[in-house]
């Protein structure tokens, strides 16, 4: 459960990040 969680955080963090960088 841990390792999903943070594994979703991550990707949650990585598509933010994505979404920034293309504005």
């Amino acid at each position: 459960v841990i390792d999903k969680s943070f594994g979703f955080d991550t990707a949650v963090e990585e598509a933010q990040r994505a979404i920034n960088a293309a504005h």
